[in-house]
């Protein structure tokens, strides 16, 4: 019995100790193992990273359960994820080469990625081109990255 292999994914890195860049590391070393070829691109083009962001789980649980659906429901041979920040807004992609899906049936895991991106002020997008695979786009306005924005929604 590999102990290591129950026990991974219920004790995930700590997002907030550890910043969202390295927590996805592990979250994709630990998808790796279930024989799934996976590159993660983070590409920070100007001003505060993704480590710097208000409420970073959020991005880490979408990811994880877009690599969750693609290994069980598409199985890829390949998944790309990418992580960009942009002078507006950071991106989360998450894209595989597996079989895709005419319909989608958008149940309680599609249902918590959008909550997520919403909670961040962000939009999800997702579907399945019409050549195969699966992708998931998260875009998080910039303003969600700043520290001084906490009261922002609270009336005085």
């Amino acid at each position: 019995l590999d102990l290591r292999r129950i026990l991974d994914p219920l004790c995930p890195v700590d997002v907030a100790e550890h910043g969202l860049s390295l927590a996805l590391e592990h979250l994709i070393a630990r998808t790796r193992r279930q024989g799934v070829h996976i590159t993660f691109d983070h590409l920070v083009s100007s001003g505060e990273g993704p480590d710097e962001m208000r409420h970073p789980e959020h991005l880490y649980y979408i990811c994880e359960e877009a690599l969750h659906n693609a290994v069980e429901h598409g199985r890829p041979e390949t998944i790309q994820v990418v992580l960009k920040q942009n002078p507006d807004d950071l991106r989360l992609y998450i894209s595989d080469d597996g079989a895709g899906c005419k319909e989608i049936v958008r149940g309680n895991g599609l249902t918590n990625m959008r909550s997520r991106a919403s909670a961040l002020g962000g939009t999800l997008e997702y579907g399945s081109p019409d050549d195969g695979g699966f992708v998931v786009k998260v875009i998080v306005p910039r303003h969600q990255t700043t520290a001084g924005l906490e009261e922002r929604s609270t009336p005085s």
